[in-house]
């Protein structure tokens, strides 16, 4: 890898990183069943950043299930046909899952493990039929005797709270070996009079499946989904923690003259990993202005103080200690200045807040060297503030990662408007607690804070199988 300051060869280092990055990741694989027109594909065109549900994209890996994936997706999608089947073809259904799950568990590859079951009902159907019943708990059932692979049912088209409501206490009293029960509208729905009733839930069902995937396919999901930006800002931040930890203890070791370049070294991989959360294609121009930015705003303050850090280091042990000292903490800071500054970057590429076009040039620069400055002078304050804490032992305590600003902070989605739907509190750590009685982790929905205007008369009791108004 590059040591130098050497712009060009830092970008390429970066750029190399990153697909280095993605070629080694791990992937999530995900099932997605339910009736034909329940909104499947427009469930995973909403979710994951790279339409996966279209056209020419899957291959059949059984007669009634394709497999959808992409080479710049660590993520793999078992779609099956609709189960408006008869029963001969939904026997079979059944037994083509059961040998995905098998399959891919005999293959003795972590990466091609089934992780979660998406079943997707459309609330707006007005029906829970039985033969949907006794598909989702035979399919337990058989995943049950192969591997406990959870079942999540998604509940598309959640239009109405009160239907939505209906339907969930309908699947509730079948008391169903489920491990979740989520509402969702995919895309905004536009109302009357030019109201839009906003997407909602599919935050919520990010974040559930996350909690059911081991850590390498979690990391893969992240850069996968493009929903939960908070999810990729911890992860983010875990590799700019970690960084910021390794750069500090290139500083404080008793070599002089060797800090600075391994510490941009260790700097420019750590854009690529953040990079990588993200899912965003940067492009090399962008990164150029990234780097040339910080570099241009931090280089004299990096270089200047590993200069007398290494020249402290060859005074016998005291100058050793101190310099390392110096060096050590004045790279920290500035590698969590960079991965908090980026982080913005991306944030705002994504949001729309500016485009990669328009960061190129010096205006660009400006715009990233501004933000640089001002991230540092954030990030030396809680520094200060955490050294104050710790008897001003300031060489000694790493700072931590500052908040993103709430002002103009870019989340577009993940507002959920259905607030008497609350997650899980607990999620078990052993899937194998789930049972056929009940909901071990899922807890009866309450009642919404407003009802809808009350009728003259009690409603009737809920029938399991049908949404549909009793006849009187």
């Amino acid at each position: 890898m590059t040591t130098g300051l050497n712009i060009a060869d830092l970008v390429k280092d970066c750029m190399n990183s990153i697909k280095d990055e993605m070629r080694n990741m791990k992937h999530a694989n995900i099932i997605i069943a339910g009736k034909s027109g329940v909104g499947k594909s427009t469930l995973i065109n909403a979710v994951f950043r790279e339409p996966m549900a279209q056209t020419g994209v899957g291959r059949p890996v059984t007669q009634h299930i394709n497999l959808l994936e992409r080479e710049d997706m660590p993520l793999r999608i078992y779609d099956t046909w609709g189960l408006d089947l008869d029963e001969t073809s939904r026997i079979q259904l059944k037994k083509d899952i059961k040998k995905i799950i098998s399959d891919r568990l005999a293959m003795g590859d972590p990466d091609h493990y089934i992780h979660a079951i998406w079943y997707v009902i459309n609330t707006m159907s007005n029906r829970f039929e039985e033969e949907e019943i006794n598909f989702i708990r035979d399919l337990a059932e058989a995943e049950r005797s192969v591997a406990p692979v959870p079942i999540i049912l998604v509940l598309s088209q959640s239009l109405s709270e009160e239907q939505t409501q209906l339907l969930m206490h309908a699947i509730l009293s079948e008391q169903l070996p489920i491990y979740d029960i989520i509402p969702v509208l995919a895309a905004d729905y536009p109302l009357q009079d030019e109201l839009v009733l906003k997407s909602f839930g599919l935050d919520h069902l990010i974040q559930t499946t996350y909690k059911l995937l081991p850590e390498a396919a979690g990391q893969a999901f992240i850069n996968a989904q493009k929903i939960d930006w908070t999810l990729k800002r911890e992860q983010a931040r875990k590799v700019i923690t970690a960084t910021a930890a390794a750069v500090f203890g290139i500083g404080a070791a008793p070599i002089p003259g060797a800090d600075a370049p391994l510490m941009i070294a260790a700097q420019t991989t750590m854009l690529a990993k953040i990079t990588v959360s993200y899912g965003l294609a940067v492009d090399k121009a962008t990164m150029s202005t990234v780097l040339s930015s910080v570099l241009g705003t931090s280089a004299a303050t990096l270089v200047g103080r590993t200069v007398a850090g290494s020249l402290l280091k060859v005074v016998p042990i005291g100058g050793a200690i101190v310099g390392g000292a110096i060096s050590g903490v004045t790279g920290a800071t500035l590698t969590y200045a960079l991965g908090e500054t980026y982080i913005r970057v991306l944030e705002g590429i994504l949001s729309g807040e500016w485009t990669q076009e328009n960061l190129k040039g010096k205006s660009g620069r400006r715009r990233i060297g501004k933000l640089f400055k001002d991230t540092l002078k954030s990030v030396k304050k809680q520094k200060g503030a955490t050294a104050r804490q710790n008897n001003n032992r300031k060489f000694k305590h790493i700072p931590q990662p500052i908040p993103i600003p709430q002002q103009g902070q870019p989340m577009p989605h993940g507002q959920s408007n259905i607030q008497w739907h609350q997650p899980p509190q607990e999620t078990p750590n052993d899937l194998g607690q789930r049972t056929t009685q009940g909901f071990p982790n899922f807890q009866e929905q309450q009642p919404p804070s407003k009802q809808p205007p009350s009728t003259d008369s009690e409603s009737p009791p809920i029938q399991p199988h049908s949404l549909d108004p009793p006849c009187d």
